[in-house]
C-alpha cells in the first residue's frame, strides 16, 4: 500500500497523524513486555540472529554519506538504523544512534548508517532531505543520512527479521551476519548496541 491515506493530506498534518500513532504503539508495546531490554526477541535473541542480511541498498541524502550496496559492507561490522522524524521513539533514540555514529566514525571496519524515512513508502527525495536537514541542523548534527529507495532495504529485512515498527536497529558483523535486532526504542538498549560493536569490532581486527 503506498499511501495509508485515501486522501491527500498537508506534510504538517500528515507527520501530527503519525506522531500521535508512535506514542499509542509505543505505549502498547510498553504494557506488552515486547519493548524491553531483555527478552526472547531483542537484542543477541532475536529470532533472526545467525540469519545473513539478504539486501542493503542505499542512496546518499544527507552529510558525507555515499551510496551503499550490500557488498561495499564485505569484511566490515555495521550498525543499521531506520529512523524517521516523525517518529517519537526515533527522536528519542535519535542522540544515542548520532554518538554511536561519532564514536566509530574513525574505527576502520565499523559503519553506522541511519536510514531516513517518511510515513509513505518511496517519498519525494527533496522533501525527505530537507526535512532531515532540518532537524539535523537544529541538533548540530552531522552524522550522515541515507534513503531507501522504495523501501528495497527494507523490505528484504522484514522478510528476514520481521518489522515491528520504527525505530529498527539491526547488527551485521564482517560477514554480513545478522548479531542482533532491536525493534523499537527503550531507554537503555544503545548500551547493548554499544557493547556488540565494541566487541564485533574487536573481533575484526584479530
Amino acid at each position: 500500500m503506498r499511501h495509508l491515506f485515501t486522501r491527500p493530506l498537508s506534510r504538517r498534518l500528515r507527520w501530527a497523524l503519525f506522531s500521535q500513532l508512535g506514542v499509542l504503539l509505543g505505549a502498547v508495546c510498553l504494557i506488552a513486555s515486547g519493548c524491553g531490554n531483555s527478552g526472547p526477541n531483542r537484542g543477541a535473541t532475536h529470532r533472526s540472529v545467525g540469519r545473513k542480511l539478504p539486501r542493503l541498498e542505499l542512496q546518499a541524502l544527507t552529510g558525507a554519506a555515499e551510496n551503499v550496496v550490500l557488498a561495499d559492507l564485505e569484511g566490515q561490522v555495521a550498525l543499521i538504523n531506520f529512523w524517521g522524524t516523525w517518529c517519537p521513539p526515533c527522536v528519542e533514540e535519535f542522540p544515542h544512534i548520532a554518538a554511536l555514529e561519532l564514536k566509530f566514525r574513525e574505527i576502520e571496519g565499523v559503519r553506522v548508517l541511519a536510514i531516513a524515512s517518511m510515513p509513505e513508502v518511496d517519498p519525494n527525495l527533496d522533501e525527505l532531505r530537507a526535512d532531515i536537514e532540518t532537524f539535523l541542523e537544529a541538533r548540530k548534527s552531522d552524522m550522515p543520512n541515507y534513503a531507501d529507495v522504495q523501501d528495497r532495504t527494507r523490505l528484504a529485512v522484514e522478510r528476514t527479521a520481521g518489522w515491528q515498527g520504527y525505530p529498527m536497529t539491526i547488527i551485521v558483523d564482517r560477514e554480513g551476519v545478522i548479531r542482533g535486532v532491536w525493534p523499537n526504542y527503550t531507554k537503555g538498549v544503545e548500551k547493548d548496541m554499544e557493547a556488540m560493536l565494541d566487541a564485533l569490532a574487536a573481533e575484526a581486527v584479530e
